[in-house]
């Protein structure tokens, strides 16, 4: 294999039948760049091998999702980042920003949502900065937040969920126990009726 020829493999999800399988193949195939195309229905997958001086990877999963299939490179060693990108309208939005980044080297795959305002892009930080990345989104006439890588998305998450299972939660017969005693501390009293207790601490009730 030559210096710049390199074979990647794809998640491809949504096929159905054989049909679908030369679909992805025939486009895959018109693609300049595209050396070898191997397509597997059982194993969800794309194999592809590219003359990355001709194609990028990003334009190889944007060809398979043309064909209506969910694509993502499966073997990228790279990074994911989230960004939130405003300004967005329509589906010509979305093209245009793929078509965008598709452009610059080092992004391997991009997935945007209009409905979220979030754009999901894996890229090699070796090659392509996130701030090219902002800055290219940004030219093509979008608001853009700042960048959150997504291990720090589920880290956040992961935290803030032990934090919460960390909080004692006292039972209420505690708490109404721990009322009583501070309301006795402060002078004040409690009374029971039928149809429930009545808190009164000082002058107020509660």
């Amino acid at each position: 294999m030559a210096e710049f020829e390199q074979r990647h493999t794809w998640s491809v999800h949504g096929m159905t039948c054989q049909s679908c399988v030369r679909a992805i193949k025939s486009a895959l195939s018109d693609v300049p760049g595209v050396l070898s195309v191997e397509v597997s229905l059982e194993d969800e997958q794309a194999v592809v091998e590219i003359d990355t001086q001709t194609v990028t990877t990003a334009e190889i999963t944007e060809a398979i999702e043309a064909c209506g299939f969910d694509a993502r490179l499966a073997d990228s060693g790279g990074a994911l980042v989230q960004l939130g990108v405003h300004g967005m309208t329509c589906q010509s939005c979305v093209k245009a920003i793929k078509g965008a980044l598709g452009g610059l080297a080092g992004i391997e795959s991009v997935e945007i949502s209009l409905e979220d305002e979030r754009a999901d892009i894996n890229y090699d930080p070796q090659i392509v900065a996130v701030a090219a990345i902002v800055k290219t989104i940004e030219e093509c006439g979008f608001e853009v937040d700042d960048p959150l890588e997504a291990v720090d998305l589920e880290d956040s998450v992961e935290t803030l969920a032990t934090r919460e299972s960390e909080q004692p939660l006292l039972p209420p017969q505690a708490s109404v126990s721990k009322l009583r005693t501070e309301g006795s501390a402060v002078g004040g009293s409690f009374s029971s009726g039928k149809s429930g207790e009545t808190l009164v601490v000082g002058d107020s009730v509660v």
